[in-house]
């Protein structure tokens, strides 16, 4: 039986948005304008595409490269602005150039002034691995963009890095090391943050804390090992989460340069879907992750209420916060991004009773893992279906396994979701159809049958208030459900790149969807990511839901 909260008091914080951002998109249309006429002008003197950079958006990343971004200073946050502006235009104006140089090939080639590009030439060079080259060098790009700037820019790049399905591989491989390679502060600004928020000394309230090796850290803070001086008798194993000075000005703006970006796209309607309403319902929600008491009571409500229906997941508990710095329950545990073969093998032989009998037969791995993938669709089924409040942030870095005991740990509660009755009876509907339907065992059924299939999880996929270009279209809109909405790789049915001219997408835009989709969205492609990851294409998590989506369903 479902259960949902009553409305919680939650911290609501506001962003404030000014007119005059609108400006930067003239910005962005002169940057692409100059780095197309570089282009241009090094094709025809014979540089190569994929060392053709901008000069001064060279000059500019050196410069940055020594200055650090501090909120303090309003000149180097609009040189910050101006930054990522340049290598979005760069990378941008590098796949137009692309397309443009595609479409010429594919119409001619034999006029004498490609030659002299150097284009006819490089048709010795397939498409496809013109392509891969020049996404190796745009994921670089990116993910330099990512370290150097940090704010949400990584966190963007963290969440690109699991889109296995919708990614090209170059930019999966870089971007998911970000989960590791995130820079942290130094130990004395750590120790000065510390000891604000806990005005005093931090030997009054701790043990012991090591400032010097953060055990995990992010784009909005970083996490310290300490003991924790709870009673004179207790002493406390804790974790100690501290916000970075700079972090909540930098993401707002951000995603202030996001939104702008988003409307530029939009207005040149250059992707086949709702790409403003995702980054307008990013803005809603995260700002809640700058105030560490929303994420201690998100812990408190959804974390410990979830602790006790599903076995085998912890939470940790908070213990101390303020807005800027949280002390919990220390999980000793190893995040599944940096999980090796043999970790996983050890941790998850005691995931569930009766599994070391399975460790010597062949490809255990594969199913430990495949335990692993239905323990966290469980953990999920729950809080959407039964708590109506979901975390929202599911990336590798917040999911660890406790190698002693198999105990699946939960980290980072900042973001998290809560969702309409409306909406979780709608989301059921389409989770009953998709799996009702069973796309593999009717394949090969007949015409009629498949037919009634397409209308009844198209039916149930535009009740979720979707909008798009032709709602007739119900193979296109089948293929979007089933890949939008379950994990499972079927075929043809495995993309939504964008880029991809056989993607669903090109073939019927998604012309709008509710803001309050995304997340949901967003974590199931997230485990989408994880399976793909395991090499576990047939995992479906629409299967793994069906039972909890029977209980409130009401099909039309």
């Amino acid at each position: 039986m479902a259960f949902c909260n009553p409305k919680l008091e939650i911290i609501r914080p506001t962003l404030n948005t000014r007119p005059t951002d609108l400006s930067m998109i003239g910005v962005v249309k002169l940057l692409y304008f100059f780095s197309t006429i570089r282009f241009v002008y090094d094709l025809w003197h014979g540089t190569p595409l994929a060392s053709s950079v901008m000069p001064w958006v060279m000059h500019s990343q050196r410069f940055i490269g020594n200055h650090s971004f501090s909120s303090n200073n309003v000149a180097t946050l609009q040189l910050r602005n101006i930054h990522f502006w340049a290598r979005a235009a760069q990378i941008y104006s590098s796949y137009k150039w692309f397309q443009l140089t595609d479409a010429i090939q594919n119409r001619s080639s034999e006029l004498a002034i490609f030659h002299k590009l150097n284009i006819v030439s490089s048709r010795l060079t397939s498409r496809n691995e013109r392509l891969s080259a020049l996404h190796e060098e745009n994921s670089a790009r990116i993910m330099r963009l990512c370290l150097d700037l940090r704010g949400f820019y990584l966190k963007s790049g963290q969440f690109l890095g699991t889109r296995h399905d919708f990614m090209p591989k170059q930019f999966t491989s870089k971007l998911s090391t970000l989960h590791d390679n995130v820079p942290a502060l130094d130990r004395k600004t750590v120790q000065e943050l510390i000891e604000k928020e806990l005005k005093g000394p931090i030997d009054r309230y701790f043990y012991s804390l090591d400032l010097d090796g953060p055990v995990g850290s992010a784009s909005i803070g970083q996490v310290h090992k300490g003991v924790w001086r709870g009673t004179p008798s207790h002493k406390q194993l804790v974790a100690v989460k501290v916000q970075n000075p700079d972090a909540e000005r930098l993401m707002i703006s951000d995603l202030r340069n996001l939104r702008l970006m988003a409307m530029f796209l939009a207005n040149r309607r250059e992707l086949p879907f709702d790409l403003l309403s995702v980054v307008e319902e990013l803005q809603s929600q995260i700002l809640f992750e700058f105030d560490f008491r929303n994420e201690a009571m998100n812990m408190e409500t959804v974390g410990q209420k979830l602790v006790k229906i599903v076995s085998g997941v912890e939470v940790p508990v908070p213990i101390f916060s303020t807005k800027k710095l949280l002390v919990m329950s220390f999980l000793n545990g190893e995040s599944i991004s940096k999980l090796k073969h043999k970790q996983i093998l050890n941790s998850g032989s005691s995931l569930d009773v009766g599994w070391r009998r399975w460790l010597k037969a062949p490809r255990t791995d594969q199913l430990i893992k495949r335990r692993l993938l239905k323990k966290l669709a469980e953990a999920w089924a729950i809080q959407i279906f039964s708590l109506c409040a979901f975390h929202a942030d599911p990336h590798p870095g917040n999911i660890c396994i406790v190698p002693t005991t198999g105990v699946i740990g939960l980290f980072d509660w900042g973001q998290v979701k809560h969702i309409s009755s409306t909406l979780r009876r709608k989301l059921a509907n389409l989770i009953v159809e998709i799996v009702d339907g069973d796309f593999e065992r009717t394949v090969n059924a007949d015409i009629t049958r498949q037919s009634v299939r397409r209308k009844r999880i198209t039916r149930a996929f535009l009740d979720l208030d979707i909008k798009v270009h032709n709602e007739t279209d119900f193979e296109g809109i089948e293929k979007m459900a089933l890949t939008m909405f379950d994990t499972r790789i079927i075929g043809q049915y495995a993309d939504l790149n964008p880029l991809n001219n056989r993607s669903a997408l090109r073939r019927n835009a998604i012309i709008s969807m509710p803001r309050e989709l995304f997340f949901l969205l967003r974590t199931i492609q997230i485990m989408k990511g994880y399976s793909i990851a395991f090499d576990l294409k047939d995992f479906s998590i629409a299967t793994e839901w069906y039972r909890y989506a029977m209980k409130i369903s009401s099909p039309a």
